[in-house]
């Protein structure tokens, strides 16, 4: 275990930054031709002319000559629709992306309202037909929605009559990202590039668009796309969507819009600011230090607050590296964890005889559209399985992608279980490391409810942070924390959500119907775990669990199966504790002991 340590100055780091835009473009690589880079390179810039909006004298009163110089606009009450509202608005809107059909490169366009991204109707052989969508196959890749609540409780996110929402729980991933590099899709069109240069490169059919295709993907920042999902996730848990309670705006064209008078979703939670308000604190919130989480963070923070927010919340960031202790980036200091994911690990294994397998049918086909126009560039498994990868990064980036149309139904159904795979055995239920690793997290949110600082343990804490109530305050209402996918899998494996590992071990030669673990449900773009701590008259301080707005059966020992998915707090606290207490982080972590792929509750085998 590494000692907690990070500068005074980072302890609590309340950033100032004067936009909520994404970072700068990069020059992206030259694969296929591509030269693109914003802003010009070299090119300085000037803010003198521009000055901000408090030198104009808006601070919050209208400016003279409109209304009275003394008169002070009031901000109105918070909106509470988790506790007020007759229905629950969940989220099936993906704006602006395009849903493209698996079958035809062109689709017809229809009225938004008509659509149902998760369930738009495709072809099937036999002229049968079936509710799918690719956009809902993309694994971690996927963008995010409500999923359907298979095997899950059906209560929803509102609260119920008797009771009141008193503390909320919030950790959600960051949002849609371009690919990282040196990996599938950049080396495909490296390979493509290098091909081009013979002069002989050309396509027909369904690959024609690859004659002018060029690569414009970045590397692991947030996409346009991204920046939306976390201002949106923002609005959706805070209290403002454009001031309208009961309105959700829909992009219909580049210049309009639809108004849609359902139940707002953005009302949530906002009306617990009101405990700041009279204690005169601010929200802590966290995140690490990666540029995708902490732009994550502060476009969450526009939707949740509105702009400006600098002056309405603290941003605590957590460095993410190696020699620091990290409940959101526990593989620094977890060995074994980086071990799971190796060439020699059942994640490898498992995940690469899979892909081998599903996309044999879609390599020969690809392959046989081009093999004589392609010289020196024949299509490898790898190279298939980049360009469903291609498809789902430059639709989160670039609104729609031409690789989508060349797979069918059951190649996409493929792609969506070699994410299962590779989920469940390296950060999942199926991993060894899995439950150490995100026992840090599930320890602060035990204490955090008992409203004691954390004390010395083996789990990735940073005591620096977790052990100063300023940047590990234990007595607000809201809780708001950044992270990765890997960690919060690891998190729901921690806090031993079996309903999640119902199916069991997945198995390599062939994808298991009806399966309690799916990637594009558990860990899209956006996830975000909501824990709602309510006061109810008949039976008390009670706790339950929301993924995506999904309601999670409590796992934790003691904690009784009901309709709203409630566990009595005291109930839940003492299973927490007891859960915590067997997962030894040292034997899982450090020790050496051989990896099997029968293990079902993120636990090392002994």
């Amino acid at each position: 275990m590494l000692a907690g340590f990070l500068p005074v100055a980072l302890a609590a780091l309340h950033l100032a930054c004067p936009a909520v835009g994404g970072p700068a473009l990069k020059p992206t690589k030259t694969f296929a031709g591509n030269t693109a880079a914003f802003p010009p390179p070299g090119v300085p810039i000037d803010h003198s002319l521009f000055p901000p909006g408090e030198v104009l004298g808006l601070k919050g009163r209208p400016l003279v000559g409109i209304f009275s110089a003394a008169s002070i606009q009031l901000s109105g009450d918070e909106a509470f629709a988790v506790q007020t509202a007759p229905a629950y608005a969940y989220n099936h809107d993906f704006v602006p992306l395009i849903q493209p059909d698996v079958e035809k490169s062109r689709r017809k366009h229809r009225f938004p309202g008509d659509i149902d991204l998760c369930k738009a109707t495709m072809k099937k052989s036999r002229g049968r037909k079936r509710s799918h969508s690719t956009q809902c196959d993309h694994g971690e890749i996927s963008h995010l929605g409500s999923p359907p609540r298979s095997g899950w409780t059906e209560a929803s996110p509102l609260i119920p009559g008797h009771c009141a929402l008193t503390q909320v729980h919030m950790v959600h991933r960051h949002g849609a990202r371009y690919p990282t590099g040196g990996e599938g899709p950049s080396l495909f069109a490296s390979k493509l590039h290098d091909a081009a240069q013979t002069g002989k490169l050309r396509f027909t059919k369904d690959l024609a668009f690859l004659n002018s295709w060029t690569y414009k993907l970045g590397e692991e920042l947030l996409t346009p796309f991204g920046r939306k999902q976390m201002f949106d996730l923002g609005v959706c848990k805070s209290v403002m969507l454009f001031g309208l309670s009961a309105v959700v705006y829909l992009c219909f064209s580049m210049n309009s819009y639809l108004l849609a008078a359902i139940p707002g979703p953005s009302s949530n939670y906002g009306n617990l600011l009101k405990n700041f308000t009279d204690k005169e604190t601010f929200p802590v919130f966290r995140s690490e230090t990666h540029d995708r989480m902490v732009k994550s963070a502060l476009n969450f923070a526009a939707g949740f607050f509105g702009i400006p927010y600098e002056d309405q919340y603290q941003l605590s960031l957590i460095v993410e590296a190696f020699g620091f202790n990290n409940t959101f980036a526990p593989y620094y200091t977890c060995k074994n964890g980086f071990k799971a994911m190796g060439p020699n690990s059942p994640t490898a294994r498992l995940s690469k005889a899979w892909i081998k397998k599903y996309l044999v049918n879609a390599r020969k086909r690809l392959q046989s559209q081009a093999s004589a126009l392609i010289f020196g560039m024949d299509l490898t498994i790898t190279d298939t399985h980049a360009m469903q990868e291609l498809c789902a990064y430059e639709t989160v980036a670039l609104g729609y992608s031409a690789f989508c149309p060349l797979f069918t139904e059951e190649e996409w159904y493929g792609f969506q279980y070699a994410f299962d795979l590779s989920f469940w055995y390296t950060y999942g239920f199926g991993s060894p490391t899995a439950a150490a690793q995100g026992a840090g997290y599930a320890n602060e949110l035990l204490h955090r409810l008992k409203r004691i600082l954390p004390s010395e343990n083996p789990f990735s804490v940073n005591q620096t942070l977790d052990g100063n109530k300023i940047t590990f305050p234990l007595d607000q209402s809201i809780y708001v924390d950044a992270t990765h996918e890997v960690t919060l899998v690891n998190i729901l494996t921690a806090l031993d959500f079996k309903s999640l590992a119902r199916s069991g071990p997945l198995p390599e030669d062939h994808i298991v119907r009806h399966r309690s673990f799916l990637t594009s449900h558990i860990a899209p773009f956006g996830t975000n775990l909501v824990i709602q701590v309510v006061d109810c008259a008949e039976t008390g301080r009670s706790i339950r669990f929301f993924l995506n707005d999904g309601a999670l059966p409590i796992g934790i020992k003691g904690c009784p199966k009901n309709k709203d998915g409630f566990c009595p707090l005291d109930v839940f606290i003492r299973g927490l504790q007891e859960r915590l207490d067997s997962i030894d982080w040292e034997y899982d972590c450090l020790a050496d002991y051989q990896f099997t792929d029968d293990i079902t509750d993120g636990r090392a085998p002994r």
